[in-house]
C-alpha cells in the first residue's frame, strides 16, 4: 500500500480493496473539490488541525444537517482508511479459511464512523488515528463474536439467546409499529420461558416446538395478551410461529447490517448523488468561529512535550522491555507470538509488558502533576492509562511505518 503524503489526498480519497489486497487509491470529486477550496483559505494549517476541524464541524451540524454531516464524515472516513485497513487486518482471525473476507470486515469497520466520532474527545486523546485504531478492532472483533453466534444458531436457538434489549432494537430497526413490537416481544417471552426454561446443551441446534408446545405457548399468549395497551389481538398457534419466525429473520438483519455506499444515487430518477447538494462553500469566518487557532498550538504543544517525556521514558527501560513494546504495538504481534519469537514463556511476556505499562504510567501521572499540575485521583489515572494506551499504538506504528518505508526505499 502506497502512503498517501498531501493533505488533499487524506482527506478526499478512499482505499481501493480488490481480491482482499490493497490496490491503490480512489479519489472521491467532491470531496476532493471541498478540501481544496478549504486549503485554499488555510493553506498553513497542518494535517492535525484538519482532523480537529472537521471533527468539530462534523459535532456541528449534527445528525439533522445529513448533506453537510455526511461531508465532514467523509473527509474523516477517507482519512482514517489506512488505520482501519490496518486494524482490521489485526483484529482478524488467522485462519485461512477464506469465510471471513477482510474487505467485508473493513466495510463493517468503516460503517462505525459516527459512533466512533461521537464518543472521539480531541481534547484529551493524542491522535483521531490511534483513538481509531482501537476502536475498528473492537469493532471488527465484536462483528465477528456476533456473527459466529449466529452462524451456529438456528432460528429457535438464536430466539433463545437473544436478549429483550436486542431483539426490541432489531424490530424497531426493521420499522415495526411499537404496538406490534409489544405483541412480538411477548409472543418471544412466552415462547422462551415455556420452551425451553433451562439452558441445556445443543441448544444453538435447537428445533421448533411441537404443535402441543405451540398450543400452550398460545395459551399463555392469550392469558397475557390483554395486559399490554392497547391489548393485542389474539392469534392462532401457526401465526404465533410465523411472527417469531420474522423477528428471527429480523435479528439477523441487526447482526449483519447491510452496507452502503457513501455514494448513494439520488433516486427517482435523478441523476447525481446526495452529496452532490452540497453547497459550494460555508461561511468565510466558519474556520475562525470553530476552531481558534491559538488553543490548537497550546494543545500541539501539549502533545509534543508528552510524547518527548515518554520517548525519553522509554529510553530508561531495559532492552528487552524496548523490545516488548516494539513487537507488541509496533508489529502488532500477540503475546503467544512474541514469546515464540524470543523463545520465553507466554506469562513471562505478559508479566514484562504489564511491568513497563505500570512503570510509564506512573511516571507519566508524576510529570503530568508536576508539569500541569494535574492531581492523580482515580479518574485522572484511568484517562491517563487510555492516553498512554492510545499514544503507544500511534507511536510505534508510526515508527514501524518508517522503518518499512525506509527498507522499501
Amino acid at each position: 500500500m502506497q502512503s498517501r503524503h498531501s493533505l488533499l489526498d487524506l482527506f478526499s480519497t478512499f482505499l481501493n480493496l480488490s481480491d482482499d489486497r490493497a490496490q491503490g487509491w480512489l479519489t472521491d470529486g467532491r470531496l476532493h473539490r471541498h478540501m481544496q477550496q478549504h486549503l485554499d483559505q488555510n493553506a498553513s494549517a497542518a494535517e492535525d488541525f484538519w482532523v480537529v476541524y472537521w471533527h468539530r464541524y462534523w459535532q456541528q451540524v449534527g445528525p439533522e444537517d445529513r448533506v453537510r454531516s455526511r461531508i465532514s464524515e467523509g473527509h474523516l472516513s477517507a482519512y482514517l482508511q489506512e488505520t482501519c485497513y490496518w486494524s482490521v487486518q489485526r483484529a482478524m482471525p488467522k485462519t485461512g479459511s477464506g469465510q471471513v473476507q477482510l474487505s467485508d470486515c473493513f466495510q463493517v469497520a468503516i460503517a462505525q464512523m459516527p459512533k466512533l466520532l461521537r464518543k472521539f474527545d480531541s481534547s484529551q486523546r493524542p491522535s483521531l488515528k490511534a483513538y481509531a485504531h482501537r476502536a475498528f478492532e473492537n469493532f471488527v472483533r465484536d462483528h465477528l463474536r456476533q456473527r459466529q453466534e449466529a452462524d451456529c444458531c438456528s432460528d429457535w436457538g438464536l430466539l433463545i439467546k437473544v436478549s429483550r434489549k436486542r431483539l426490541s432494537e432489531a424490530l424497531k430497526q426493521s420499522g415495526m409499529a411499537a404496538t406490534d413490537c409489544d405483541r412480538v416481544i411477548l409472543a418471544w417471552s412466552c415462547f422462551e420461558e415455556l420452551y425451553l426454561p433451562t439452558k441445556v446443551a445443543g441448544l444453538r441446534q435447537t428445533k421448533s416446538p411441537d404443535v402441543e408446545t405451540w398450543q400452550t405457548i398460545a395459551d399463555a399468549y392469550d392469558r397475557q395478551r390483554t395486559s399490554l395497551q392497547p391489548p393485542a389481538p389474539a392469534m392462532a398457534p401457526a401465526q404465533l410461529e410465523r411472527d417469531l419466525l420474522q423477528a428471527a429473520k429480523q435479528v439477523r438483519t441487526l447482526l449483519y447490517p447491510p452496507l452502503k455506499s457513501l455514494n448513494l444515487p439520488k433516486g427517482n430518477d435523478i441523476p447525481g448523488e446526495i452529496q452532490d447538494d452540497l453547497p459550494a462553500s460555508e461561511q468565510d469566518s466558519l474556520l475562525s468561529s470553530l476552531i481558534q487557532q491559538e488553543d490548537l498550538d497550546e494543545r500541539q504543544q501539549q502533545q509534543q512535550q508528552m510524547q518527548a517525556f515518554l520517548i525519553t521514558t522509554i529510553a530508561t527501560l531495559g532492552r528487552q522491555a524496548q523490545e516488548l513494546l516494539t513487537l507488541y504495538y509496533g508489529q502488532r504481534l500477540k503475546q503467544q507470538q512474541i514469546a515464540q519469537h524470543l523463545n520465553i514463556q507466554q506469562y513471562t511476556v505478559s508479566r514484562q509488558l504489564s511491568k513497563a505499562r505500570e512503570i510509564l504510567l506512573l511516571r507519566l501521572v508524576q510529570w503530568a502533576n508536576q508539569t500541569w499540575h494535574i492531581s492523580a485521583d482515580s479518574n485522572v489515572v484511568a484517562s491517563i492509562s487510555t492516553l498512554l494506551e492510545d499514544w503507544l499504538q500511534y507511536h510505534y506504528e508510526l515508527a514501524s511505518a518508517d522503518t518499512t518505508s525506509l527498507e522499501g526505499s
